[in-house]
């Protein structure tokens, strides 16, 4: 008789066992999914973040290589202002060759004309035969001497003139190369002013757009990394639920199986002092019966019924941070508890939210009548986001 309520006993105990163990297996699943979906967010909110270092890493370059592009641009123009001073020297030298020029020309004008009049003047006589007479007609020794001395100066003269002429047209044509070489300087020094002028307005017109695309790109990185960060805390926030109903579940099932094995454990004594009154087996179905009704007993406990929930905070305006049962929530922003109409959830009940999670019934609220019910979050906007919902509640003890 001992062997085969022995055999009851731990037939039950593995029953209310295997049923813990499936409800945990359910939750641990749950708790597996969300934590998968948390990796590949924190992963790709990663990659994202990478990306944004790179962007700022290329945005803090392209900085640099704008501000080098401008301190060339200015470099530039001050080289390019002594350049439009070292143009305006080279055009008052190109003036200044211009009037010596014109100089010699007035110089070689009045040679040529003296020359031109020597001519006529020698044509007109009889050409070379002038100044043989004039040097025989001397009529004495000295006035002879004079007359060769007139007649050298006369041809000296003559030759001196022809070739001042001539080095004055060469220093025209120095001078005039020079003016031609000044030209092509001016025309060198504006070519390449003009060519680094575009060259540089380019390089910074290019580097603006990389800029301005990279910053678009970085926003659209930011408003990435907020949406990945928003989900990964959701995903926290749940995760911290489900870890909590595993918890919750675990001690449940802790108590029940404490429970079912008691239960067992007393019915084996007493069956071991009793005098049978029926045979073994009808002893044994008694026995499972009796399980039964307790199983069915402690399910009906479970009062499970619907409510309207709203949300509220430790720091609303006229709170105290205090539940009417003397918990501080402003020290515990993390607790799960929910304000109640004790007539309809007893204060002090352990109950189960949809949504919400395990919680303690320890607070109460001139607006919370009937079935109406109000959870605690730990700021303003997990209260807003939970809204007013209709969700259902279990009293679990």
């Amino acid at each position: 008789m001992r062997k085969v309520l022995a055999m009851a006993t731990v037939v039950l105990v593995l029953m209310a066992s295997n049923f813990s163990i499936q409800t945990n297996a359910d939750t641990t699943d749950e708790l597996k999914d969300v934590r998968d979906q948390r990796k590949i967010i924190d992963e790709d909110l990663s990659e994202a973040e990478s990306k944004i270092a790179a962007i700022l890493a290329e945005l803090e370059a392209l900085k640099s290589e704008i501000e080098r592009i401008e301190a060339e641009r200015i470099e530039y123009q001050e080289s390019a202002d002594k350049t439009e001073d070292e143009i305006e020297n080279t055009l008052d030298e190109i003036s200044l060759l211009d009037e010596e020029m014109e100089e010699l020309d007035r110089k070689m004008e009045e040679r040529n004309e003296i020359l031109k009049k020597r001519m006529s003047s020698i044509q007109k006589s009889g050409g070379a035969i002038t100044y043989l007479e004039v040097i025989f007609g001397a009529s004495s020794f000295s006035d002879f001497i004079n007359r060769v001395s007139a007649v050298n100066k006369i041809t000296n003269s003559d030759a001196a003139l022809l070739e001042q002429q001539k080095e004055d047209n060469l220093k025209k044509q120095e001078k005039q190369m020079l003016v031609f070489d000044k030209l092509d300087d001016l025309n060198a020094f504006k070519a390449e002013q003009e060519e680094m002028n575009a060259l540089m307005s380019q390089q910074l017109a290019s580097s603006e757009k990389q800029k301005e695309e990279l910053e678009n790109k970085k926003q659209e990185l930011d408003a990435l990394t907020d949406k990945l960060e928003m989900e990964s805390s959701e995903l926290a926030s749940l995760e911290g639920e489900v870890k909590q109903r595993i918890a919750e579940e675990k001690r449940q099932a802790e108590i029940a199986a404490e429970k079912e094995q008691r239960a067992a454990e007393t019915a084996v004594t007493q069956a071991a002092f009793e005098k049978p009154k029926q045979p073994n087996d009808n002893k044994i179905k008694t026995a499972q019966k009796e399980e039964t009704d307790k199983g069915k007993q402690k399910n009906s406990d479970n009062k499970t019924f619907t409510v309207t929930a709203t949300a509220y905070t430790a720091k609303c305006d006229g709170c105290s941070g205090v539940t009417s049962t003397g918990i501080d929530l402003n020290n515990n922003p993390d607790a799960k508890v929910i304000a109640v109409d004790p007539s309809v959830i007893p204060l002090g009940s352990t109950v189960y939210v949809e949504g919400y999670g395990y919680a303690t019934a320890e607070d109460t609220g001139g607006a919370i009548k009937g079935n109406k019910i109000d959870v605690f979050v730990p700021d303003k906007q997990a209260a807003a986001k939970w809204g007013i919902r209709t969700v259902k509640v279990t009293i679990v003890r």
